[in-house]
């Protein structure tokens, strides 16, 4: 197999502390700044949130742009790949790193803490101009919940983004999804609607919008998010803990007045978000 370069960290991926996990949720995520930034809150606030220590929550992560879709569900099975490989070690024996030996890339993989720093600084460097990083590849490999991940999940996290997705394209893509016993979580008319209902009650306070908030071209939700929490890309910590982190229950709640049906998102403002949570919390 060609080893995927897509799932990247940057060679700044931190390991999860040893700890007995029963389920790991994998998400596939659309964006590259909010999506990750809000879930990565949601994973270090699982306990406020009423999600048991043994289920872990994982954003897989990437440097490149490529956000379609397809593009989210080719990430997924990027990343499955490289899960279901019981070889993987030796994908890794026929990648070409000039002087550096199977033992020191073995030790690099399992702690490189135990080697000596500037050998470690030289070798990142080579793995960066490869475009390749190891440790998080080696670590989704072996990354699994409890008998051998039976119980985890792996989802794509989408906006409908009418401008761009056809509903025949997005239609098909469920189906592969149904096909492969992935989870599909969507909002309409993008992630923001999802970010607006836990500071908003949307249905009531921008009742007389709700109908334009479906064109591609409006700008509503973003700005009404901005006016809420001061910000509606980058989330801050300070942010997520004053608007978003007491209100998830009442964002769930208050997307139920509204399409919660992953189909009928296709052409409905609303988001099935809460059944994330309800995985995320079972």
């Amino acid at each position: 197999m060609a080893i995927p370069r897509r799932l990247n960290s940057g060679n700044r991926f931190e390991r999860s502390q040893n700890r007995d996990v029963k389920r790991v949720v994998f998400l596939s995520v659309e964006g590259n700044v909010t999506e990750p930034q809000y879930f990565g809150y949601v994973k270090a606030f699982q306990k406020e949130l009423g999600i048991k220590s043994v289920v872990e929550l994982h954003v897989l992560q990437r440097q490149d742009t490529s956000s379609s879709p397809f593009k989210v569900l080719e990430l997924l099975e990027n990343y499955l790949e490289i899960r279901n490989n019981s070889n993987f070690s030796s994908e890794i024996d026929k990648l070409d790193f000039k002087n550096y030996t199977k033992e020191f890339i073995q030790n690099y993989l399992d702690d490189k803490g135990s080697l000596p720093q500037k050998e470690v600084r030289k070798f990142e460097a080579l793995l960066r101009e490869q475009q390749l990083d190891l440790a998080y590849l080696y670590f989704l490999n072996k990354f699994k919940g409890s008998d051998n991940g039976a119980h985890d999940v792996f989802g794509l996290l989408l906006d409908r983004d009418a401008a761009n997705h056809s509903p025949q394209s997005l239609s098909s893509l469920f189906q592969q999804c149904d096909e492969k016993g992935y989870q599909c979580f969507m909002t309409t008319p993008r992630f923001e609607f999802w970010l607006l209902l836990h500071v908003s009650d949307v249905a009531t306070e921008y009742a007389d919008e709700l109908s334009k908030m479906l064109d591609p071209s409006d700008k509503s939700v973003n700005i009404h998010l901005l006016e809420k929490t001061g910000t509606n890309k980058k989330i801050h910590q300070k942010t997520f803990e004053q608007y978003f982190l007491p209100n998830i229950d009442n964002a769930i709640e208050r997307a139920s007045s509204f399409c919660t049906q992953r189909d009928d998102l296709l052409n409905q403002l609303g988001s099935n978000l809460g059944e994330l949570f309800s995985i995320l919390r079972d």
